[in-house]
């Protein structure tokens, strides 16, 4: 009886293993299937949800999408399933060749054995599906798909941030681009115009300008041999950095997205006629368009100094003048010198022989008493340059009177002393009325779609103040019912000049950290407010200075990096900024660090220098000598982040 029992019960055992994994295999394959429903939405609808990542970086959790960490959960699983059931066949495998001709032992052998194989069957399977889902969900939610395989590189990406190119519209990969966007290339040197720009034998005439075909080429990138996009009207900075191309056609299609490559040749040449790429050979890269064609106008976010309407409310005179877009802005229309007529710091716009103005005026700066009066007629004007960055979502604007010298010996801009300061930003004229569209050329501020600045923030786009016929939103004393488009805002300055370098305050990985996602972004935080337009990759300028280097193995082909920069006024009343350093993909088991240079700057100008931060220790300074405008003397290197 004994023997029977135990007979009965191993049998029993046997039959519960054989089904074991049939069920569970039954049961994540209708897991599987139901989870696809819920996560393949379309690509778009991944855009726009918003699952909370930013609020997880800030309290140092994951940011890796959820529905990515679901779909690797149950991949890791389906892994753990095919390693049992494989286990269970070699069971029934093993308990087949020790039946020793007994019928049952035989029999039972054989159901495990064909329940397993059914069970490993459907669990590959049910793998296929969830390596499809989570492949569907990387190219939704922008993620390239290398990250998921070989990693494939060259295509002259080292060019990004290590070489040539400071940055670049649309980014690596970016996703969601609208039909009607324009494509941006900023270089670290000025470039030979004619290398990217056909001129079509009027030069000057800029109005007819295309691109140079050898040299640019976009298409679609399932499309390798072309045809290639070549009705592209092309401009270009007075700097001769940055150049603007402009499909005159929509991109893509209004039925589904595309994914479009830009590939700069080695056709491109700098200004002194060397190859721009070098050994490179060009640079490529890829982003996709979704069917939408964007009407909706950019906004003001935040600007430096913030609004004042108390005089005993001041800023050091030394400070930058600093606007934030909520998009990227066409650079051509925020990057230019502010020249006056005679010359001087002081007075009134520069004009030609026929009384029209010719020199930077979409932004103007004034020193009048009454902010009503800052417009291009004043004579309070005051003269400087205007600086885009943050990938083309920044603009700042340092004058031409020189006040001082910081801690490299380097020059230092004040605006007028004791006196209300007024900032005139203004909306393009509107191609049409009603519409967003501006028109070329353009005389005010537009996005990379050509929409004009939605000044007052109500959602429309109405044109200039001589287009809408109402008075500037005025941030000091908004009212968006009777104000239009352009924008203004002022406050007050004294006569101080800030001095002091800023300092490091964090940055992320911490040092030692292993491990890493290889997307993840790098931050450092400053003490205080920066220079966007210094929060920039590298080294290689005209001006020989370093600013954030991403320190690279020589081992592995050298990864695009760009750098972004981030106000936060939510954690300290004064402001202070992050720089957010985005790359490829980074190699595996590979060490990487950063590394920044005295060419960053705070918003009063300072250079980093002496470096300060957490594994930087910091020199005795003396603010008292920087006051004076004395050179700090000594050698401060770099600051290389442990």
């Amino acid at each position: 009886m004994r023997k029977k029992t135990r007979l009965t019960w191993r049998k029993s055992q046997e039959r519960k293993n054989s089904e074991f994994v049939r069920k569970t295999a039954k049961v994540l394959a209708l897991v599987i299937l139901i989870l696809a429903v819920f996560l393949l939405v379309k690509p778009v609808l991944a855009v726009e949800l918003d699952v909370g990542l930013e609020y997880a970086a800030a309290t140092g959790l994951g940011t890796e999408d959820i529905r990515i960490t679901i779909a690797k959960i149950i991949r890791a699983f389906l892994g753990f399933l095919g390693i049992l059931a494989v286990l269970i066949i070699l069971y029934g495998g093993y308990m087949y060749m020790t039946s020793a001709g007994n019928p049952e032992k035989i029999e039972t052998a054989k159901k495990i054995l064909k329940n397993a194989v059914i069970g490993l069957l459907i669990i590959l399977s049910s793998f296929a599906i969830a390596q499809f889902i989570l492949g569907y969900l990387i190219g939704a939610l922008g993620i390239p798909s290398e990250y998921y395989g070989p990693p494939i590189y060259g295509q002259g990406g080292g060019a990004l941030g290590s070489g040539i190119i400071e940055s670049h519209y649309p980014a690596r990969n970016a996703f969601d681009i609208p039909r009607n966007t324009s494509i941006v290339v900023t270089f670290k040197e000025e470039m030979d115009v004619a290398s990217l720009i056909n001129d079509n034998g009027t030069p000057a005439d800029l109005t007819d300008d295309l691109i140079n075909t050898e040299s640019i080429k976009i298409r679609k990138t399932s499309e390798p041999a072309g045809p290639y996009v070549e009705n592209v009207r092309a401009y270009f900075t007075e700097d001769l950095k940055t150049f603007v191309f402009k499909p005159i056609d929509l991109l893509g299609s209004a039925d589904q997205s595309t994914n479009y490559t830009v590939w700069l040749t080695d056709n491109i040449k700098k200004f002194d006629g060397s190859d721009a790429f070098g050994a490179l050979g060009g640079y490529e890269w890829r982003f996709e368009v979704s069917t939408k064609v964007d009407l909706t106008p950019p906004k003001i976010v935040s600007v430096v100094p913030r609004y004042s309407n108390n005089p005993d409310q001041t800023v050091p005179r030394n400070t930058i003048v600093q606007i934030n877009f909520n998009e990227a802005i066409n650079p051509m229309t925020m990057r230019g010198l502010v020249e006056l007529a005679g010359g001087g710091t002081l007075g009134s716009l520069r004009k030609d022989e026929q009384g029209r103005i010719n020199t930077f005026n979409n932004i103007n700066v004034c020193a009048n008493l009454d902010p009503n009066k800052c417009n291009e007629n004043s004579n309070q004007i005051i003269a400087g340059e205007f600086l885009y960055s943050n990938q083309y979502k920044t603009v700042e604007f340092v004058t031409n009177d020189l006040c001082g010298r910081n801690t490299c010996g380097g020059d230092v801009f004040c605006l007028p002393g004791n006196r209300f300061i007024t900032v005139l930003v203004k909306a393009a004229s509107l191609l049409e009325a009603g519409k967003p569209t501006a028109a070329f050329p353009y005389n005010g501020i537009i996005d990379m779609a050509d929409n004009s600045l939605d000044g007052n923030l109500d959602g429309q786009a109405q044109g200039p103040q001589t287009q809408s016929q109402n008075p500037p939103y005025y941030i000091n004393l908004p009212n968006s019912a009777v104000q239009g488009d352009d924008a203004k805002w002022s406050f007050y300055t004294d006569n101080r000049i800030e001095l002091s370098p800023p300092e490091i305050h964090s940055y992320f990985p911490n040092f030692g950290t292993t491990e890493i996602n290889p997307l993840s972004d790098f931050e450092i935080t400053f003490d205080r407010l920066m220079m966007a337009s210094t929060l920039k990759p590298n080294g290689g300028y005209d001006n020989g200075e370093e600013y954030i280097t991403l320190i690279q193995p020589d081992e592995v082909v050298p990864r695009a990096y760009w750098i972004s920069a981030q106000n936060d006024f939510l954690n300290n009343p004064d402001g202070f900024s992050r720089a957010i350093i985005g790359h490829e993909i980074l190699a595996p088991n590979q060490n990487y660090g950063l590394r920044v240079g005295s060419g960053v700057k705070d918003i009063y100008q300072n250079c980093y220098q002496p470096c300060a931060g957490p594994g930087c220790e910091k020199v005795e300074i003396m603010p008292g000598l920087y006051e004076e405008g004395a050179i700090w003397e000594g050698i401060f290197p770099d600051c290389t982040l442990p």
